[in-house]
């Protein structure tokens, strides 16, 4: 028995019968987390031309942000884009993957066309994190720092599980449905350059659209490989690095959940930047700190951080999501957490291309050694009269070892729905969350995130 297939019959086991109130209660919150985003991403330019481009044929899926159903894959595709459009949703720590975009999008267009329960639609989304997240972490990190994406890459068979589960998919259907999505995910880091553009956020989008595809193929007898993870020439080893460990899949199930890992994203850019991010605002506030009383700023990460995240070049929002200068100068001048303030036009501004300037990206070995089960950072501000002050932060606002309450989740839902909906709508949409495994859960959800304001 491979690794895989030991997961894969796990899984099927765990979504067969109720899940206990800690998973659920952390299955909803990610739930929530993702709809908030998605609502949020749907007014974005980038998810605006996706829907230009998208088909509008006829469907029961609900297009977030949109008073419009489509076909299931249509609706995934544009939801996953949205849910990844603006930096907002959670990440995987140590498995370099976003799972909420591609898994619940896929899960719940699949669950909204075959009238799903619910219980069934919690359990297909927690079965996606789980082998998304392991994935991540077999696969190792030498193939993301090279610039594989894997949210895009990996995406589509958490997508496709979860959409498998949906569809009550036995063992050897989720087997076959993997090895299908297996060759169909996708994505390079060319994105982190100073002119990203905007395919990074149609990455988690491809995975979702790919991962119904792979059910659905499936489910009319299309096959795939049966190890397409970690058989010969699978997944892992065609991608992964000389640091893939395929024992991963497997290790600690039933104890080691992935959603007990997950990051829920409290500031709109890379989550290797959230640290100094915090750290900075932490010490500024603290300190009474002004700009011209500061010499210069120091941000020390791991080694990926110093390249992936140095670049000065700001031609999009994309870049300035990506940039460790431009998200330190907004966080020692701004406001970090506020999604408008990752704009290209900042730069234009000479206080904040000041505040950038004395910006430095290191490497730190404290924080390089916890990497990549952390993505910390250590702040050191140094001010014109010889005074310095240092943050070491290896678990940021957000993450699982730092905290995140229920209440942290709906309030961030609150912020970012409010962009779409009224607020009596909002409220629905949590209680509705808060209510899916009722009988008519589902169908409360689907109403309540249809009924937005200004819709296209």
């Amino acid at each position: 028995m491979t690794h895989a297939t030991a997961l894969i019959e796990y899984l099927q086991d765990l979504t067969g019968k109720p899940l206990n109130d800690d998973l659920s209660n952390r299955t909803r919150r990610v739930l929530l987390d993702t709809l908030g985003c998605g609502l949020y991403g749907a007014d974005m330019r980038w998810t605006r031309i996706l829907v230009d481009a998208t088909p509008h044929a006829a469907g029961d899926a609900t297009v977030l942000g949109y008073a419009r159903k489509l076909p299931p894959a249509s609706a995934a595709l544009i939801n996953g884009t949205s849910a990844h459009g603006f930096e907002l949703d959670d990440f995987i720590v140590g498995s370099f993957t976003h799972a909420g975009a591609p898994v619940i999008s896929a899960a719940l267009a699949v669950a909204e066309t075959a009238d799903a329960s619910g219980e069934r639609l919690l359990g297909a989304i927690l079965a996606g994190y789980e082998i998304l997240g392991r994935l991540g972490l077999a696969m190792g990190h030498q193939s993301a720092e090279k610039g594989l994406h894997y949210t895009g890459l990996l995406g589509a068979v958490g997508a496709a599980v979860a959409a498998g589960v949906v569809r009550g998919f036995d063992t050897n259907q989720l087997r076959n449905t993997i090895g299908v999505a297996a060759s169909m995910g996708g994505g390079i880091k060319a994105f982190a350059q100073g002119t990203g553009g905007m395919v990074k956020r149609l990455h988690a989008g491809r995975a979702a659209e790919a991962g119904v595809l792979a059910a659905d193929l499936s489910d009319r007898g299309f096959s795939g490989p049966k190890d397409g993870l970690d058989g010969d020439f699978g997944l892992i080893f065609a991608a992964g690095g000389d640091d893939a460990e395929p024992a991963k899949l497997s290790d600690g199930l039933g104890h080691d959940f992935m959603i007990y890992r997950n990051w829920t994203k409290l500031y709109p850019c890379c989550a290797a930047l959230h640290a100094a991010c915090q750290g900075i605002e932490e010490l500024r506030a603290e300190h009474n700190l002004a700009l011209d009383g500061i010499a210069r700023v120091q941000l020390g990460g791991n080694q990926r951080t110093a390249i992936q995240n140095g670049s000065r070049t700001i031609d999009d929002t994309m870049a300035a999501q990506y940039s460790g200068p431009f998200a330190g100068a907004l966080a020692l001048v701004g406001n970090a957490m506020e999604p408008a303030g990752y704009t290209p036009d900042a730069v234009a501004n000479e206080e904040f291309r000041s505040a950038m300037d004395r910006i430095e990206i290191v490497t730190d070995p404290e924080v390089d050694a916890a990497y990549p089960a952390t993505l910390g950072a250590r702040i050191t501000i140094e001010l014109v009269d010889g005074k310095q002050y240092d943050r070491l932060i290896l678990h940021p606002k957000g993450t699982a070892k730092a905290g995140v309450s229920t209440d942290d989740v709906e309030n961030k839902f609150r912020i970012l729905a409010g962009t779409r909906m009224n607020a009596e709508a909002v409220e629905d949409t949590i209680e509705a969350v808060q209510n899916i495994e009722r009988p008519d859960g589902l169908n409360r959800l689907s109403s309540a995130i249809r009924n937005v304001t200004n819709a296209a």
